[in-house]
């Protein structure tokens, strides 16, 4: 994050703008001439856009030495828009003789936008307490009655933990670019200073971006949810190759987590339907299965039954790991549901698959298990959905 940096005589003229300076408020220099004193027309107007800055630097205030801080404030962009921004703003001597002031600035556009997500989320994650509430007053259970609302308070509070460490990295930033900017206001600045500074933003950028990547991937996996029908063309294909493809891609994760995987299917069941939607319920099942359903590295079996009868075809899917204990296996399908929340799990993938069944291949599943005798699904789904 750059600073901008300006200087003024104590008559309040423009004497030097840096790159930043001219970035930040969309100046294209600041002199009309190597003559410093003729400014460019874009920084006559500089006096009232910053109006406080000049204010505060002309005042006895700062010519007695005091550096003036603002938190928040607005500076007017050339083209007209306001920007919110921080600054500090030094008196500048010559001997004793107060000669003009420097003011180093900052665009906070982005931390502004942050924090209004941060209080978006935390609206949106009390408002999901709310509906927890009066879901129990009801006895709703499953994913009927408040599931939607509830999925979009799922993700208020899904994506708060990744958004509040992100802003509080950045506020924490922030505090200690203002540090460095005083340093350098009252040309204090040493090599062990800015070394340590760097590091800290090296530490803090790399905060900040793999949770707001983590926020990412959460907000990407809830559009999911949302499946489009006419996102993908009804298409023929045979199902036991199918299977064979979607398994294929998947096999260094089942290689390396010692998972054997046996797929039982007549060769000649063709279906007309949307591949790419039954690819995502195979992918979750299996996925389900080796995050939740063995342990790291931990040996097991999965395996895949198809069955024809008639116009639909009956897909059994078992594990033989640790199975679902029976008072969450009403919620296994509802979004956000996780027994393993904080280590990788995000809680969507059998609400993806249970949503892509029902409203793109227009099937049905359903789920038994018993503590550590594995899970079983089972899948009916048309041949050819309407």
């Amino acid at each position: 994050m750059g600073e901008g940096v300006v200087s003024m005589d104590r008559q309040g003229t423009v004497t030097f703008a840096n790159p930043e300076a001219l970035r930040i408020m969309g100046w294209r220099d600041w002199k009309l001439s190597d003559d410093e004193s003729e400014e460019a027309p874009e920084v006559l107007g500089f006096k009232a856009s910053i109006e406080s800055v000049t204010q505060s630097a002309l005042t006895a205030e700062t010519e007695s030495g005091e550096v003036v801080r603002v938190n928040e404030t607005a500076f007017k962009h050339q083209e007209g828009h306001s920007i919110p921004v921080s600054y500090v703003s030094s008196p500048i001597f010559e001997g004793s003789e107060f000669s003009g002031t420097v003011t180093l600035f900052q665009d906070i556009t982005l931390r502004k936008e942050m924090e209004k997500t941060l209080v978006r989320s935390e609206t949106m994650s009390a408002l999901g307490g709310m509906v927890a509430g009066v879901a129990g007053v009801a006895g709703v259970a499953g994913v009927a009655g408040v599931a939607g609302v509830a999925g979009v308070a799922g993700v208020a509070h899904e994506v708060n933990t990744p958004i509040g460490v992100s802003v509080t990295s950045a506020s924490y930033l922030e505090s200690q670019t203002k540090g460095l900017m005083q340093i350098v206001a009252d040309n204090k600045l040493s090599r062990s200073a800015l070394d340590n500074y760097l590091d800290l933003c090296k530490e803090s950028t790399a905060i900040i971006l793999s949770n707001l990547q983590r926020a990412e991937q959460m907000i990407k996996s809830f559009k999911q949810i949302a499946a489009d029908q006419a996102s993908e063309q009804k298409s023929r294909f045979n199902l036991k190759a199918y299977i064979d493809d979607v398994i294929r891609t998947l096999r260094p994760e089942l290689k390396k987590n010692q998972l054997h995987i046996e797929i039982v299917c007549p060769d000649d069941i063709e279906l007309e339907s949307y591949p790419g939607a039954l690819s995502q319920v195979i992918t979750n099942l299996i996925m389900n299965s080796l995050v939740h359903g063995f342990s790291q590295n931990g040996a097991g079996n999965l395996r895949f039954e198809v069955m024809d009868e008639d116009k639909i075809v009956r897909i059994i899917y078992r594990d033989d790991g640790k199975g679902i204990a029976q008072e969450h296996l009403e919620d296994v399908f509802a979004p956000f549901f996780t027994t393993r929340r904080g280590k990788g799990s995000s809680g969507l993938g059998l609400h993806i698959s249970h949503n892509l069944i029902y409203t793109v291949l227009k099937g049905t599943i359903s789920v038994s298990s018993k503590l550590n005798e594995g899970v079983q699904f089972v899948l009916n789904i048309p041949k050819s959905p309407e």
